[in-house]
């Protein structure tokens, strides 16, 4: 199966912030379809709501969401650390 030569995304975004045990919101500018997720600490992840359930998130392992999402409110299980999310919209 070939591929077109331009990007196979109409629209990629990316979030790098540090993150600690106080619940901190991030945001893509757009809403996302794929989010893949590294974090340098445990962490909990709720997505687009704030009372939806929270995921653990274990430390330098890579999680793939295929669903819409625009927010990542994110806390720190213990330590503090650096939390990356990459999300595309496809």
């Amino acid at each position: 199966m070939a591929f077109p030569i331009r990007m196979i995304s109409e629209y990629a975004d990316c979030i790098e912030e540090n993150i600690d045990t106080s619940e901190k919101v991030f945001e893509f500018e757009e809403w996302m379809n794929l989010v893949a997720i590294l974090s340098k600490v445990d962490c909990y992840v709720k997505f687009n709501e704030p009372t939806n359930k929270p995921f653990i998130h274990l430390a330098n392992v890579a999680y793939n969401w295929f669903f819409p999402i625009k927010k990542l409110y994110v806390q720190a299980v213990r330590d503090s650390g650096k939390f990356y999310a990459w999300g595309e919209k496809i």
